[in-house]
């Protein structure tokens, strides 16, 4: 049995429209990644046994960090991943507070690294939705 109703023809003829969500959510993914990429370098940097730790070095990069996540939060279009980003830039002050900590008593091991990478991408798969 095929139904019509007069409203059918009208709905049937409304053009699909163009919702912005797909676009910024692509920036937003390429956003997360580039904040990932640059974690998992910080950590790569400053999580190598046996190097002498550089603290002007570290509080640079730390800097360079605290000031890329408020920069992500401010281009983000929709309000709705911000508290992931805040999660994000809270994760990588504990990471560099647990590194500084690390380097100071000379406890910087190979586990130490791959384990902080691990947890990295783990996190940041979540907060991209994978």
């Amino acid at each position: 049995m095929y139904f019509e109703s007069p409203l059918t023809l009208w709905v049937s003829n409304i053009p699909p429209k163009q919702v912005g969500v797909y676009a910024s959510k692509g920036r937003r993914d390429a956003r997360i990644e580039s904040l990932r990429s640059f974690h998992l370098e910080f950590i790569g940097e400053f999580a190598v046994p046996g190097r002498p730790f550089d603290d002007a070095a570290f509080e640079a990069r730390v800097n360079e960090g605290n000031a890329r996540f408020p920069q992500t939060i401010a281009e983000e279009e929709f309000t709705s991943p911000r508290p992931v980003i805040n999660h994000l830039a809270a994760q990588f002050k504990a990471d560099a507070a647990h590194l500084r900590s690390k380097a100071g008593r000379g406890k910087v091991t190979p586990a130490l690294a791959s384990e902080m990478k691990k947890d990295i991408n783990k996190i940041y798969d979540h907060a991209s939705g994978r």
